[in-house]
């Protein structure tokens, strides 16, 4: 094993120059962790909606008009969901 010295910015290290201890902290800047959670929900209501159509649709298959229709007023209500939330200021 060998030394190392590494200059980071705070002044000179030796030996492990990349660890945590000498590594300076960084800030964590607004919206960081929000930018994962919304790319998450999204996946999650998109698989919501593939399911709700996939399921009407295999009911409409199978011959059964009421239960194919039954799940569309969970779109219209998701539908009314997203454009209140887009109109707000």
């Amino acid at each position: 094993m060998h030394s190392m010295i590494c200059y980071t910015g705070e002044g000179l290290h030796s030996g492990n120059a990349g660890t945590e201890a000498t590594r300076p902290r960084q800030k964590p800047q607004a919206g960081q962790g929000t930018e994962a959670m919304k790319r998450i929900l999204a996946v999650i209501q998109i698989i919501i909606i593939i399911l709700i159509v996939g399921f009407g649709t295999w009911q409409l298959y199978l011959g059964n008009f009421e239960l194919a229709l039954a799940g569309f007023p969970f779109l219209v209500a998701y539908y009314l969901f997203v454009v209140s939330i887009k109109r707000r200021p």
